[in-house]
């Protein structure tokens, strides 16, 4: 981490690096709302359950734990796509960084497919 810095430092002047912030923040946003939309279905599952070994089949239960499914499934795509993207960014500032130190071994298009 210290290395990180002292090699920023150096390199401040002559590497212009993207701001990365902001799609660092959605991302750990939206990994954490998917998170807690995780942990809602899994009550809502626990909850069905429950009416389902008592014999009791009530179509709203199903129905709420099949919406919520769904609403984990799209948080859980966007938080994919907008971890992708801080990734992406990410590694283009690593680019920036080891074009000035002769480190780069690979080209960008590592980047996005082959971290998946």
């Amino acid at each position: 981490m210290t290395a990180f810095f002292f090699v920023r430092f150096i390199f401040a002047d002559m590497i212009a690096l993207k701001n990365n912030r902001k799609r660092a923040k959605a991302a750990i946003i939206l990994l954490a709302v998917s998170i807690v939309f995780e942990v809602i279905l899994f009550s809502a599952r626990y909850y069905q359950y429950g009416y389902l070994s008592n014999s009791i089949i009530d179509s709203t239960i199903e129905a709420y734990v099949l919406l919520i499914q769904l609403i984990t499934l799209l948080i859980s795509i966007f938080a994919g796509i907008f971890f992708l993207r801080w990734f992406r960014r990410a590694s283009h500032n690593l680019h920036l960084l080891t074009d000035q130190l002769n480190l780069q071994k690979n080209g960008q298009s590592f980047a996005g497919g082959c971290r998946i």
